[in-house]
């Protein structure tokens, strides 16, 4: 977890007498210097990051060269979440920060960076490219100071996690997972999709399945999650588990959803749980139940490739 400073004690180092603002109801009217870090700190104290920004470039037009101003512009654009801008800014001028604040405006940058990869990439091949290049960015700013990659800071560790799953370097991911919960680190939510799918691709279901239980419990949207759940059940032997989870998730989502002008939409998430209720009962030898459920969405959508695949495995 990161924990942000409270700026009364960055900016009592510069001017001890701003301390009685630090709580203040409403920030003062800003005139001096003084005045204008306590309206900074009383925005900042209060997690108001867009107001302390705009009052730190208030600040900055009258004092340019200030690098107090300075630091704050940059530790604020972080915690607004601009995590590209403040490692700009910080690059320029690094000696003003102490270690912890590095640390934590790199891994906001390389954190940044792993949702980059994942997202902004035109094609496939591109996303794949730029995740390469991340985990690069990463390992060299890892080994830059000579660390090791298994004493990296932990934010980093986790990213990496999510990176090597999208590369499909499974069996990387399941052992750098296993040490960090050796060491007693839990992991977060947002690596249990990562971490429990290279699981399932290792066929390690035993371990996959707590986490993909937490994963879909938190976020009943991430469909990968749900379907990798029901086959780890399948896997460990437990197919009627994997069919009354499937069976419980295909209630939940109907065929078609509405939008706000009363426009009927495809439910892909009924669709997963339709195609892969089909498939467990297939896989568990209940195959003309199987067929049965896949000719009925083969009728609805006869042009689906994926269905028309899945129906042939079940003929064959």
């Amino acid at each position: 977890m990161v924990v942000h400073r409270p700026l009364a004690l960055c900016v009592g180092l510069a001017c001890a007498t701003l301390a009685c603002w630090a709580h203040a109801a409403s920030p003062p009217t800003a005139t001096t210097r003084a005045d204008r870090l306590a309206e900074i700190g009383h925005y900042r104290d209060q997690a108001r990051w867009v107001d302390a920004l705009a009052a730190i470039e208030r600040a900055q037009l009258r004092e340019p060269n200030d690098d107090l101003l300075y630091k704050l512009q940059v530790l604020t654009l972080g915690d607004i979440g601009n995590a590209h801008r403040a490692w700009r800014l910080y690059q320029a001028r690094p000696n003003l920060f102490d270690q912890d604040q590095k640390a934590r405006l790199e891994a906001n940058y390389v954190a940044k960076l792993v949702n980059w990869s994942l997202a902004y990439g035109e094609t496939e091949d591109t996303r794949l490219d730029e995740a390469e290049a991340s985990l690069a960015e990463m390992e060299q700013y890892v080994e830059r100071d000579g660390t090791a990659q298994a004493q990296a800071p932990l934010r980093i560790r986790m990213d990496r996690l999510i990176l090597l799953n999208r590369l499909a370097r499974h069996a990387q991911v399941r052992d750098e997972a296993r040490a960090l919960q050796d060491e007693g680190h839990a992991l977060p939510d947002y690596v249990l999709p990562a971490v429990g799918d290279s699981l399932m691709s290792t066929q390690n279901p035993e371990e996959a399945i707590p986490l993909l239980e937490a994963a879909a419990k938190n976020d009943p949207s991430r469909f990968q999650s749900r379907s990798e759940l029901a086959y780890a059940y399948l896997e460990t032997e437990q197919a009627e588990k994997a069919v009354g989870y499937l069976q419980a998730w295909q209630k939940d989502e109907p065929a078609w959803r509405w939008g706000g002008g009363k426009t009927p939409f495809q439910n892909w998430a009924r669709y997963e749980a339709d195609l892969n209720l089909a498939m467990v009962r297939a896989y568990s030898g209940d195959l003309p139940t199987a067929q049965r459920e896949l000719e009925a969405l083969v009728d609805v959508g006869p042009g689906n490739g994926s269905l028309q695949t899945s129906l042939g495995s079940v003929y064959q």
